[in-house]
């Protein structure tokens, strides 16, 4: 609560690294509260914080008010699909965000299906990390669809997903960005 009403008043810190402090989703909500009214901070890593799903929710309020803030890392945070869907949604909202962690949060093929969804809109995410979310071959084609559409995005990430080799080989072979599997 005190470092979210510090964030609120905030004129010069940049960087908020809280990775590993367990803030669950009231903490999630009490810096979300802050990310509202903050003109700084560009960078906020909130890895394995296990702000779930409401947590996630909360970032997403954020998200949609929030013109300073350009990396976010949500690493394993037990997000799921739902809170994913949401992510994306408010994504779709947000100009200034280029980098997203989302790695390990169990999204699965419905939240590749939201994904897919916010890269045909969103023209500000430069890097996008999903890696080890249970992405099957099937939503990792459909997430390469809608980057025929996004010329925006350079850096994907699926690494530790259920991709097969000759999936892999054709994705790589459709698109000119970095790709990692």
């Amino acid at each position: 609560m005190f470092l979210s009403e510090a964030l609120m008043i905030n004129n010069t810190i940049t960087t908020l690294g809280l990775w590993g402090n367990n803030i669950g989703e009231n903490g999630a909500i009490f810096i979300c509260e802050a990310l509202k009214v903050n003109t700084t901070l560009t960078y906020l890593n909130l890895l394995r914080n296990n702000i779930g799903e409401n947590g996630a929710i909360s970032i997403c309020e954020a998200l949609k008010l929030n013109n300073a803030l350009k990396t976010l890392n949500l690493t394993s945070n037990n997000i799921g699909e739902n809170g994913i869907s949401e992510i994306c949604e408010a994504l779709k909202e947000n100009n200034t965000l280029t980098y997203l962690g989302l790695d390990k949060n169990h999204i699965g093929d419905g939240g590749a299906i939201s994904i897919h969804e916010l890269l045909k809109v969103n023209t500000s995410l430069l890097s996008l990390s999903l890696q080890n979310n249970d992405i099957g071959d099937n939503r990792a084609i459909y997430i390469f669809k809608a980057l025929k559409i996004n010329n925006t995005l350079t850096t994907l990430d699926l690494w530790g997903n259920n991709i097969n080799d000759d999936t892999k080989t054709t994705l790589r072979a459709t698109w000119n960005g970095k790709l990692f599997m």
